[in-house]
């Protein structure tokens, strides 16, 4: 009886690995937590407000999505993961977490953007490449849109910080429609 159930166990976490490293080879984008140093100061330059509406493209564990709606409690927190293990992952932390965040399974590029106050990223330069149209398209003016390490090519920062973690020098890229 023990050695099946050992075995299911095991058999669950290797599929479990197995999908997530094949979601991540498809979507081209390892799930890499965002350190949580970066995550407030990415917060602060946020400088969210009560009413606005916030989303994480590419949510991970929900982690920015949690510290932005404890920073300020009166916003609408909405991320975006496809791969079904990380979203798991971060459906588990946000139920730990006790804030009402959504956190959808959906492609980020396919979400509709127009009612955005503020948007974080932490993609790479591939994926922030498709994004661009879709801001372009569906921003409105104002909109605040921060990054994680990678700039979006093309597009001028309002602002750059950097941010030390760990010993090195970790950017984040602030731009406004």
């Amino acid at each position: 009886m023990f050695a099946s159930l050992v075995f299911i166990v095991v058999a669950l976490f290797l599929a479990c690995f197995v999908i997530t490293l094949l979601m991540h080879l498809w979507l081209g984008a390892p799930y890499v937590p965002t350190p949580m140093r970066i995550v407030e100061r990415m917060v602060e330059l946020a400088e969210l407000k009560p009413g606005q509406v916030v989303y994480d493209l590419g949510a991970g564990d929900g982690r920015l999505l949690i510290a932005a709606k404890r920073k300020e409690p009166k916003i609408s927190a909405i991320g975006y993961e496809l791969v079904p293990t990380v979203w798991i992952l971060g459906m588990l932390r946000i139920i730990c977490s006790g804030c009402r965040v959504s956190l959808r399974m959906r492609d980020a590029r396919c979400v509709d953007l127009r009612d955005a106050d503020c948007v974080f990223l932490y993609l790479l330069p591939g994926v922030l490449a498709q994004m661009l149209p879709v801001f372009q398209a569906q921003l409105r003016p104002g909109t605040r849109v921060i990054s994680s390490v990678f700039a979006l090519s093309g597009k001028t920062p309002k602002q750059t910080e950097i941010v030390q973690w760990m010993g090195a020098e970790r950017k984040v890229w602030v731009y406004q429609w």
